[in-house]
């Protein structure tokens, strides 16, 4: 298993700078949202209970978890979110105003010596890229009440932007097949299943006619201070990518239960 403790700085500066330069244009150019909403409010609506629980890590704007309880009816929400970003916090409130709790700036690895609850739900949703997850888990899986389910959402390292950091740069970050690997030699029961998506390079010139240069580059690398050669270098590896003005994504669904862990930890 590989744990790149090595991005943790980059990743952390990146995301605390302004978050709608660093991030926001991302959910406008790719369809990989809808298919985890989709699958989150399976997970909501499979719980027998009607109130549920839910510890949302590395958290950003919580924009699906907001359409994913908008789908769940007849149930509701109490929800700590967590993230290093404050303007994601902010965000976050605003779109699960009714729903949310607290909320608790930090590194989400922090959080288990902070807090002393349990939940029914504990999400890991594309946070994981700059985290040491290495007993990660053992950690969180206590937190989870009977029953409760750990949904990890995590690219893979055949998606595109795995492919471009591991040409342009040494450390990839941690991607779906490595969690997995942890995982399964920590001894901890999972189920996994991979799904495809898109993003659309038409959407990202409409927001910004140089996005490739201005957004998508930085947001691939998680830096900003690229040099012109370097962009020149990736612009092309993106356009040997691209097919009909899209370049296609992989990533994973991972699923821990409490009940198969129990004993564990």
């Amino acid at each position: 298993m590989k744990n790149n403790t090595k991005t943790d700085d980059a990743y952390l500066e990146f995301y605390q700078q302004s978050w709608v330069g660093a991030y926001s244009f991302w959910h406008k150019i790719i369809n990989r949202g809808e298919k985890q909403i989709v699958f989150l409010t399976e997970i909501l609506n499979a719980f027998s209970k009607s109130k549920i629980k839910i510890l949302d890590l590395g958290c950003g704007e919580g924009d699906e978890i907001a359409e994913a309880i908008s789908r769940s009816k007849h149930k509701k929400f109490e929800i700590l979110a967590n993230d290093t970003s404050k303007e994601a916090l902010r965000l976050y409130q605003i779109n699960n105003a009714k729903h949310v709790k607290k909320t608790i700036a930090g590194c989400l690895e922090d959080i288990p010596g902070k807090i002393e609850e349990e939940f029914d739900l504990i999400l890991f949703s594309h946070c994981l890229y700059g985290v040491n997850t290495k007993g990660l888990f053992e950690k969180f899986i206590p937190m989870l009440k009977d029953g409760g389910q750990l949904l990890i959402f995590l690219d893979s390292q055949e998606c595109a932007l795995a492919k471009i950091r591991a040409k342009f740069r040494e450390m990839v970050g941690n991607m779906a097949e490595e969690a997995m690997d942890g995982l399964f030699e920590a001894g901890i029961f999972f189920e996994g299943s991979f799904f495809s998506y898109d993003i659309d390079l038409e959407k990202l010139k409409f927001i910004d006619p140089k996005g490739i240069n201005n957004l998508l580059i930085p947001f691939s690398m998680r830096k900003n201070d690229l040099s012109e050669e370097i962009r020149k270098e990736i612009t092309v590896f993106i356009d040997s990518l691209t097919v009909d003005e899209k370049i296609s994504g992989n990533a994973a669904i991972i699923t821990i239960g409490r009940d198969e862990n129990e004993s564990k930890f």
